[in-house]
């Protein structure tokens, strides 16, 4: 990791093999885990957590999210599907912190157990992108949108501080706020990943270079040479 205002990246002596992803939890925990890796904290106020500092026995993941009551959301790399383990009252057993852990399968509504990307909007509302459609999951049950075609390669979601949600499904581009799900833009290569950053830019990775939405506007950024 690299610390704020240094100059070198630094070795935490942590293996997390080659398919692991990171999340920033509400409470600034930042948190590990990986198709190999169970989820565990990594690093809190700066400092780096000890080995066994870990939530409990959960299964590896694909994509990880902690949302704003503090309960872990994971794309199950195992089993499929996915998990929600929520955090312990007061009185709960503190040997096993995540007693509570819910699954979350096509029996649930969910489109398919293959499923990757995570997202949390303004809302409290948990965006699944499955290989079979996008899903919505509110208090009961997940909802299907139906309205964003069913993605080839997986969905790429960003979030927006007005509640609005960015999807990428292939080529195109929808926002959703509220009931309405609009096509924003298609573009001729497919998206493989999307970041909104606080000024308001939405940045799309193709496979052919960087695209940047800013006030409905396109730019095309092509991939530098050693990139392509």
């Amino acid at each position: 990791f690299l610390p704020r205002g240094a100059h070198k990246f630094e070795d935490t002596g942590i293996r997390s093999g080659y398919n692991s992803t990171l999340t920033l939890a509400p409470d600034g925990t930042v948190w590990l885990g990986g198709e190999s890796v169970s989820p565990r904290p990594l690093m809190k106020h700066q400092r780096l957590l000890t080995r066994d500092e870990s939530p409990g026995r959960l299964d590896p993941v694909k994509r990880l999210l902690v949302d704003r009551d503090g309960s872990i959301w994971g794309t199950d790399s195992l089993r499929g599907g996915v998990y929600r383990a929520t955090p312990p009252n007061h009185d709960a057993d503190t040997a096993n912190p995540h007693s509570s852990n819910e699954m979350f399968t096509e029996a649930e509504g969910l489109t398919s157990n293959l499923a990757v990307p995570l997202l949390e909007d303004q809302e409290g509302n948990i965006w699944v992108g499955t290989n079979l459609g996008l899903n919505r999951f509110r208090a009961t049950r997940f909802v299907r949108e139906w309205r964003v075609p069913t993605s080839r390669t997986l969905y790429a979601l960003a979030a927006a501080p007005d509640g609005s949600v960015w999807i990428a499904s292939n080529e195109q581009l929808f926002e959703a706020h509220g009931s309405r799900c609009d096509l924003i833009a298609s573009l001729p290569s497919p998206i493989r990943s999307a970041y909104r950053e606080p000024s308001g830019a939405l940045w799309l990775g193709t496979q052919e270079g960087l695209v940047e939405l800013l006030d409905k506007k396109l730019n095309s950024l092509p991939l530098p040479a050693p990139a392509q």
